[in-house]
């Protein structure tokens, strides 16, 4: 049975100073975190809503970190009754986290799940060039990059002579005619030189967001238990 005297207990009003002060400290933390810098160390993630009809003549470039030229660039080939999808690291020591799909031969881009790692002693090979994703021939399809649904491109490039880590998140769809359709969902790239990352990983909410989130919800909660029922 529960004591009476705890009852009353909690049911006496905050004070109004300390409620003041409570929503002071919310509103100083929220301040904090909006003046705070968009990248902070670790992973740096980019939501995106990208539609990308691909053809010959109209590739489409990825800048992974934001901010310098593209460091990666997605084109296809077509004919008759082929098509194929591919991805090119346009700059000095990027590369693509890929697989050989025939005793060393038939060099082709992984199609990640996700929590895969991507960095130093990552399973596969980095692989530079022209890099195919995918293709069909004649409605046969190869590679892993056909008609998926959230996997990940693991992406090695530069910044200022440094290696870096990232990843993309893409849908990829083929027509019977062999033309693709790419839609890109998100990338992410860890700004810690040397350093992999997870497939997926984004980064982890703010500790003063979250300091200012329970303080605010704190004083809230504390004014509408003081209200008569």
């Amino acid at each position: 049975m529960t004591d009476p005297r705890y009852l009353r207990r909690t049911q006496e009003p905050v004070p109004e100073a300390l409620e003041k002060r409570l929503v002071k400290y919310a509103l100083v933390a929220g301040a904090g975190l909006l003046a705070a810098p968009a990248a902070q160390a670790g992973v740096i993630y980019t939501p995106a809503d990208v539609w990308i009809a691909l053809s010959q003549n109209n590739p489409y470039n990825l800048n992974i970190d934001n901010a310098g030229p593209p460091e990666f660039r997605f084109n296809v080939t077509h004919g008759s009754n082929w098509g194929a999808l591919w991805v090119s690291p346009l700059g000095a020591g990027g590369g693509v986290l890929g697989y050989a799909l025939f005793y060393g031969y038939l060099l082709k881009a992984s199609a990640l799940a996700p929590s895969a790692w991507i960095g130093p002693y990552a399973q596969g090979a980095w692989l530079t060039g022209q890099v195919k994703m995918g293709s069909q021939f004649n409605g046969l399809q190869y590679g892993q990059w056909t008609n998926v649904t959230d996997r990940y491109l693991g992406l090695r490039f530069q910044i200022g002579g440094n290696t870096h880590y990232g990843w993309a998140r893409l849908d990829v769809s083929v027509d019977a005619q062999a033309y693709y359709t790419a839609h890109l969902t998100g990338y992410a790239y860890n700004d810690v030189a040397g350093t992999g990352i997870h497939a997926s990983a984004i980064p982890e909410p703010s500790t003063l967001g979250l300091l200012a989130g329970g303080i605010l919800g704190l004083a809230l909660w504390r004014r509408r238990k003081q209200r008569p029922e």
